[in-house]
């Protein structure tokens, strides 16, 4: 009935297997755990060491190939006609939560269904203030708040889909990096008139980047919009909040481009060391790094 798939880079994955495993038992239906290692480095493969004693398979790669194309290779794997991907920084607060995915698919067929994600209730480390913050304020949103806008509130970090779904609809591996890989493939989704579902079955984000790391993957992450508008249409394209609004004020941005380096270095700065208005500031230095970028590119 289910696989449920564990891509890990660079995370301990014991205690999210081990609830996993406990949850699995504790129901008389098929169900397997994969857990694919992204090449990690030997310390995590070493505190991952006994995963085996947990999940049905284990794997190691020898190459690193990103977060899109490891969960394709989850297909060469699973055994079952339905995929629960977790993200490895995942923690499990529900008790029911493995058998809230295992009633709705006995309901009724299901495309791709996503249970969300929450966030601790406080942050005390001010070097981790940005990546809670942001979390808090675009990723933690509520059931009602997601289904506004099913596909946009789509994220990899918990989500159920059907084996052939994602085979015809694989993530795109061209986005190597971190970041937009559940953007595109939502957007591909809603392209191809895949139902997205989302119900409330949300696992905890365990653990928190420091600013300088979060700042370093939002940059990825606004690199890799500019390699997925390849394959988006003029129109889903603006489906994209960033991209619509550096369209919008693009004539602004532009007549800004040798003050917007300084004002770049800025915020880098300010949100690297500062906790307060994090993620207003932290929109704008997207926006600006954006629109450098876009523009280098099509020069």
């Amino acid at each position: 009935m289910l696989s449920v798939c564990i891509p890990i880079y660079n995370r301990g994955v014991i205690n999210l297997a081990s609830e996993v495993k406990k949850q699995k038992d504790a129901i008389s239906e098929k169900i397997e755990i994969i857990c694919i290692d992204d090449a990690s480095e030997i310390l995590f493969k070493n505190i991952n060491k006994d995963i085996l004693t947990i999940a049905d398979r284990y794997i190691e790669l020898e190459l690193n190939v990103g977060r899109a194309a490891i969960r394709n290779l989850f297909l060469n794997y699973v055994q079952n006609e339905y995929l629960l991907f977790l993200d490895a920084d995942s923690l499990i607060i529900k008790k029911d939560f493995l058998k809230t995915y295992i009633d709705k698919l006995k309901l009724s067929e299901i495309d791709v269904v996503f249970g969300g994600r929450v966030y601790p209730s406080e942050c005390f480390d001010t070097n981790r203030i940005l990546r809670f913050k942001y979390g808090i304020f675009r990723e933690s949103k509520s059931l009602q708040q997601r289904l506004l806008s099913p596909y946009l509130s789509f994220q990899t970090n918990n989500f159920l889909i059907r084996r052939d779904v994602l085979d015809m609809n694989r993530f795109n591996e061209q986005l190597k990096q971190y970041g937009h890989e559940d953007t595109l493939f939502a957007l591909i989704l809603k392209r191809n008139h895949i139902n997205v579902e989302h119900i409330d079955n949300v696992v905890l984000n365990d653990e928190l980047e420091t600013n300088s790391e979060f700042l370093y993957k939002t940059e990825q992450a606004v690199q890799n919009l500019t390699i997925l508008m390849k394959y988006l249409s003029p129109t889903e394209i603006l489906d994209i909040n960033l991209i619509r609004y550096s369209k919008r004020f693009h004539f602004f941005l532009n007549l800004s481009t040798f003050w917007g380096v300084y004002l770049m270095k800025f915020l880098r700065w300010y949100l690297s060391v500062y906790r307060f208005l994090n993620v207003p500031f932290l929109n704008l230095y997207k926006l600006l790094y954006f629109n450098m970028i876009y523009r280098t590119m099509k020069n």
